[in-house]
């Protein structure tokens, strides 16, 4: 195997996927919140990044990414499992924002996390400094 060219393969790939990523907030600047199929080229790309196998149980089920949008261009993510025969296109808000509340909560990593990023982006130079809209 070419590792380089397959390492670079997976991260446009990857990028493909983050892009889309942007536009749905972009297009749906009411939502803060997004739950689609996590790739095959963001799953490599995850597990050669840590070393670990996100491993699917059953055939029923399939990975997902949930999307936190904080800011333009600021964005948190949480791996989950989810039915196989969805895709995460028609979840609405609520929905998705109470799956990210859940997840989240048995996270502290991601918890800490996103509490650095919201106080870095209050920060002069920030999207939310000075009471900026996110």
């Amino acid at each position: 195997m070419n590792r380089p060219r397959t390492m670079k393969r997976m991260t446009a790939e990857a990028d493909a996927m983050r892009e889309s990523d942007r536009l749905f907030f972009e297009r749906f600047p009411h939502r803060q919140h997004r739950v689609r199929r996590l790739s095959k080229a963001e799953l490599a790309q995850f597990e050669e990044a840590t070393g670990t196998t996100l491993l699917v149980p059953s055939q029923a089920d399939a990975l997902f990414v949930i999307i936190k949008n904080l800011a333009p261009g600021v964005r948190l993510r949480i791996h989950t499992l989810g039915p196989a025969d969805e895709t995460g296109d028609d979840a609405p808000e609520a929905m998705v924002a109470a799956l990210w509340n859940r997840k989240a909560a048995s996270n502290p990593f991601l918890l800490k996390q996103e509490a650095h990023i919201q106080k870095a982006m209050r920060l002069p130079g920030g999207p939310l400094h000075e009471g900026g809209a996110a």
